[in-house]
C-alpha cells in the first residue's frame, strides 16, 4: 500500500492553508468513497489528503427564500432529505452563470 498522510483540518482557513502549503502534491476527500479503488491499484497520486468531513459546517444544506446552499461535504442522501420538489427544479440553474 503506497504511503500518504490523511489530515482533519477544523475549518475552511485551516484547510486551505493545508492545500496551499502541499500544493500539487494534495487533494480535498469529504467521504473518500473514489478513495478505496485508487488505493488498493496504488494509483493515488497525492501525499496528503485533507478531509473536510470534521469541519463544523462542511456538510451544510441550506433551502430557503434566498436559494440554496450545499457546502461541499454535504452527501446526496442529506440533499435528498432537504430538497423540496422545487428545489430540484432549481438544481440545473445552480450550476450555471445566468
Amino acid at each position: 500500500m503506497q504511503e500518504f498522510s490523511l489530515l482533519f483540518p477544523k475549518t475552511w482557513e485551516e484547510a486551505s492553508g493545508l492545500l496551499t502549503q502541499y500544493s500539487q502534491e494534495s487533494r480535498v476527500i469529504a467521504g473518500g468513497t473514489d478513495l478505496l479503488p485508487k488505493l488498493r491499484l496504488k494509483e493515488l497520486p497525492y501525499r496528503y489528503l485533507v478531509s473536510i468531513g470534521q469541519i463544523a459546517d462542511g456538510a451544510s444544506i441550506r433551502n430557503d427564500d434566498g436559494g440554496l446552499s450545499i457546502a461541499a461535504g454535504a452527501t446526496l442522501s442529506a440533499v435528498e432529505t432537504v430538497c423540496t420538489p422545487d428545489c430540484y427544479n432549481n438544481l440545473p440553474k445552480a450550476g450555471s452563470n445566468g
